[in-house]
């Protein structure tokens, strides 16, 4: 019974991937100005997925797959900040100033 029941545990802890598809992730955290202020509406991209910051200069980009990046922190045209991230797990937190 207890190799049942570990066996299951296992099972419910294992990542929820698709056969044939990769796992992705969710990339997220918050960018602040060199003031300590929250840095609004700036574009932050992983490959080829991005997302903008919100009034809190908190961002979100979800379906990440598992790899490595450079993760840009952009504002129209200029990139602000370019930092070098590996995916590798469901969640990952990058918090930023530029």
């Amino acid at each position: 019974m207890s190799n049942c029941l570990t066996r299951r545990s296992f099972l419910a802890a294992a990542p929820a991937v698709l056969p044939g598809k990769s796992p992705t992730a969710t990339v997220s955290g918050t960018i602040r100005l060199g003031t300590g202020k929250p840095a609004v509406g700036l574009v932050v991209a992983v490959g080829t997925r991005f997302n903008y910051t919100d009034i809190s200069g908190y961002y979100r980009i979800d379906g990440v797959p598992y790899g490595e990046y450079d993760l840009q922190i952009r504002q129209g045209d200029k990139t602000l900040k370019k930092v070098h991230i590996v995916v590798k797990t469901a969640q990952l937190q990058h918090d930023d100033v530029v």
